[in-house]
């Protein structure tokens, strides 16, 4: 079989064959779409350098997948297996909105991208639901496997989606690069010759791997807390989401004219929308960035402020730094700062937002949620990796407390919470 050879800055080459079901998928119409989407949504904002896009680490997951079953099985492996794997893989973000996890639930609620993968695939009209339908692999066999479903064997599941699959193998080390963070570089090829099956077909670390297995998941917990949810970057989502908020708003109103996000026509975003994966197909990060361009010149003041901060940042919004602020305050307070707000002519429901949530865990294998167990990261002796290792359980990520304003007015604001 013939290859060739996509030069990767990640994994210096990704081999594709040059014929066969991987090589029809990558040039098919809904993984092309993926160019178009940033792996990283708004974190450009922040991190100019994240820029790359879903499509690229759609081909490094299918590129780790492929590496992580050669790992487990050795020569013996099945070759079908494998390919149906990477082709999972390569389709597991087949479904992302535009500006991938940020608008995830915004456009669409109630509906994951995991969901809308399923769909895609699973539908006769696309050109993956095609070329799906004419290989080995049924529509359904892999929308299962992307949906966290159950496999047989188990390891299959394990390495589309787990704790310690080839989705987080990739994203790690590439989001690292491309923002120019340290945190990714953990020992990839060192957990890659510790990997093996275990009991149940469950993929397990020898324990000689467990501490490159340690360092792969504080590199988790370091660019989710440095990357993934900086508060600047939390801000520009609210500000993304606040934007499209109040054009939803106005299309609403009877008589209002402006430009409109494809997908939706003149319907209104809602839990009762009726989206074909047509028309979800239909928009990219570049549909919705062009609508935000024609609203900075909106005649609603509100609408064209945020579009020009966010298009133009000025100014942007800011995470207000005050190292005693608590829900307390923040509830006590919140009217003392909308009325700052008002007084400068500014829409609190815009230009106000407040997050309080639990710190969470980093590693959760004792959470209730039961794929958090079911997807544990198991040593060859049957022992939960912070068994032997009990300080992953000491780390939380992301801020618990978020107060997110416009820039200009942040130091007023955290005058009124001390």
């Amino acid at each position: 079989m013939d290859f060739y050879h996509i030069r990767d800055p990640v994994h210096s080459h990704i081999k594709i064959p040059d014929e066969g079901l991987v090589s029809k998928l990558i040039d098919t119409p809904e993984l092309q779409r993926l160019r178009y989407i940033r792996q990283l949504g708004v974190t450009y904002q922040t991190f100019p350098g994240g820029e790359h896009s879903r499509f690229f680490h759609s081909l490094g997951v299918a590129h780790m997948a492929g590496r992580m079953f050669d790992a487990v099985t050795g020569p013996a492996g099945n070759t079908g297996e494998r390919e149906k794997l990477q082709v999972a893989s390569l389709l597991h973000d087949v479904g992302h909105s535009p500006f991938s996890h940020v608008l995830e639930r915004f456009f669409t609620p109630g509906v994951s991208h995991e969901e809308w993968g399923q769909r895609i695939i699973q539908d006769g009209s696309t050109a993956v639901g095609e070329v799906l339908a004419k290989s080995p692999y049924s529509p359904r066999e892999i929308a299962a496997l992307i949906g966290k479903e159950p496999s047989r064997p188990r390891y299959l599941h394990l390495i589309v989606s787990s704790q310690m699959d080839a989705d987080r193998f990739d994203y790690l080390r590439r989001d690292a690069y491309y923002t120019g963070a340290p945190y990714g570089n953990y020992d990839l090829e060192r957990i890659l010759l510790t990997i093996t099956i275990g009991k149940n077909d469950a993929v397990q670390v020898i324990e000689k791997g467990k501490f490159s297995v340690e360092g792969y998941l504080f590199s988790r917990y370091h660019m989710y807390n440095q990357i993934y949810l900086h508060k600047t970057t939390l801000c520009f989502e609210f500000l993304l989401r606040a934007m499209l908020k109040r054009a939803v708003e106005l299309l609403e109103r009877s008589g209002a004219s402006l430009p409109k996000v494809l997908m939706f026509g003149d319907t209104p975003m809602g839990t009762n929308m009726n989206i074909q994966p047509v028309d979800y197909l239909s928009v990219t990060d570049n549909e919705v960035l062009a609508c935000v361009r024609s609203w900075t010149r909106s005649q609603d003041p509100v609408l064209s402020d945020l579009s020009r901060r966010f298009l133009w940042r000025r100014p942007i919004f800011k995470p207000v730094k005050n190292p005693a602020i608590d829900q307390q305050s923040i509830y006590d307070k919140k009217e003392k700062m909308a009325k700052i707000l008002q007084s400068r002519g500014l829409d609190p429901t815009y230009y106000l937002y407040v997050s309080m949530r639990e710190a969470r865990d980093a590693y959760r294998p004792y959470s209730p949620q039961k794929e958090d167990r079911e997807n544990a990261i198991l040593l060859e002796d049957g022992r939960e990796i912070s068994e032997a290792l009990p300080g992953l359980r000491a780390l939380d990520i992301g801020p618990t407390m978020l107060l997110c304003v416009p820039e200009e007015l942040r130091e007023e604001i955290a005058r009124v919470l001390k």
